[in-house]
Parts: structure tokens; sequence; C-alpha cells
């Protein structure tokens, strides 16, 4: 058989879910495929921007280094309706 490939296949990607695609379906679908890209539900930026002491509700992903497993490649998905905003909330997600 033919080893999977670390990298991952943009072609195959989990179809975000707005309050079903939180780390837990990511988990579940990290373990049927290494190269899926996974992405977040859609976070306002404004969420991220004013609910900066509860930002790890929305921006924690599974790590390996905490804890052995990685969802990575996962993809934030932000929403707003101005680039400032955007680029804010992107800058607190860095």
């Amino acid at each position: 058989g033919s080893q999977e490939s670390p990298h991952p296949d943009e072609r195959f990607a989990f179809a975000p879910m707005m309050d079903y695609t939180d780390r837990h379906f990511r988990f579940l679908t990290r373990l049927l495929t290494k190269r899926g890209v996974l992405y977040t539900e859609m976070v306002p930026a404004n969420t991220i921007i004013h609910q900066s002491d509860n930002v790890e509700r929305w921006l924690r992903y599974t790590d390996e280094a905490r804890e052995g497993f990685s969802e990575h490649p996962v993809v934030l998905q932000l929403g707003g309706s101005t680039p400032e905003q955007l680029r804010d909330a992107t800058e607190i997600a860095a």
C-alpha cells in the first residue's frame, strides 16, 4: 500500500458548519485523514476583538505539543464588514 502524504490536499476540505465545526468535530475529521484541510466555523471579527478575555473559546485548536495530536492544517475563518475589523481580529488571533 501507499503511504499517506504529510502534506495537505487542498482539493479535500471539510465544509465548515456554524455550531458544528468546533475543535471536537475537527478532531474527529482529522482521525479520518491527515491530508484534508480543516476550517474553524465562521467567527465574527468583532467577537474576537470585543471578547478578548474569552478569545481562547474561539481560537483553541488541538496542538500536538500540548495534547499529542494535531488538527493542522486548520484555517481560521473570520467574518467582518471592514478591513480594519479583519486586521484587528487577525492580529489578536496570530
